[in-house]
């Protein structure tokens, strides 16, 4: 009996030293099936480093401020392009992802920023990604940004925007569960860019970005990486 006291006391003393690791994240991201599985899929690679991975939620602005003080260590997710001199980049993606367009009429194909002249267009406040596209776009009518997805779009169907743009999988999702307020009343009309998502790791983890990269093509190669983006989705339905 006392052997198994001493056994739980040690497991339970372990446990609680276990190093944290905080990332930070908004609500939207993590809210969605991806978010879910990037939250499932770094739970598990952080613990075969003996690391336990705290996932903190952030609005956009203070997320930002938290990492560059030191508060977060880093970020789950975000576009290949993204560079802060705090931040290293974990060079192997955990998935790929396209901006895309957004309308009421199926036939305003887009295929670049130039499709957008002088267009009505909503996007979503945070997406850096797509605010840097839309900062190219020659003579918009008129630009605004929307905390809310839903609304952002809702106001495109009401022909108060031409357009929305945004993060494809992010999107899609939202119209796919807003089946009453968005089906068959807007489409997807074109992809602007593709990219990567990655996660970036602060000064204090900066030495794992190789082994988490390692770690990730070793799941892709072996099917788990597959296995677990399944398991997160079924869990998330």
């Amino acid at each position: 009996m006392k052997k198994l006291i001493v056994l739980l006391f040690l497991i339970y003393t372990h446990a609680s030293a276990q190093e944290v690791i905080k990332l930070g994240v908004t609500r939207p991201t993590l809210e969605s099936k991806q978010g879910q599985f990037l939250k499932v899929l770094y739970t598990e690679i952080f613990n075969k480093f003996g690391l336990k991975l705290k996932v903190i939620v952030r609005p956009p602005i203070r997320l930002a401020k938290e990492v560059e003080s030191g508060s977060l260590d880093g970020e789950l997710v975000r576009m290949s392009g993204y560079k802060k001199p705090y931040l290293t980049r974990v060079d192997e993606p955990h998935f790929k992802f396209s901006i895309s367009t957004y309308s009421i009429n199926k036939t305003n194909k887009t295929r670049s920023t130039d499709d957008l002249r002088n267009a009505r267009i909503s996007y979503r406040r945070g997406m850096k990604v797509v605010q840097n596209l839309i900062d190219i776009i020659p003579t918009p009518q008129r630009v605004r940004s929307f905390i809310d997805t839903k609304k952002a779009l809702s106001l495109v169907v009401a022909k108060r925007y031409d357009y929305f743009v945004g993060v494809k999988f992010f999107t899609d999702e939202i119209i796919r569960n807003s089946e009453k307020q968005f089906k068959n009343k807007i489409f997807n009309t074109g992809i602007l860019k593709a990219d990567s998502a990655h996660m970036f790791l602060g000064t204090n983890f900066k030495h794992l970005t190789n082994k988490v990269s390692s770690e990730l093509k070793k799941m892709k190669k072996n099917g788990h990486f597959n296995q677990l983006r399944k398991k997160s989705k079924h869990h998330s339905k």
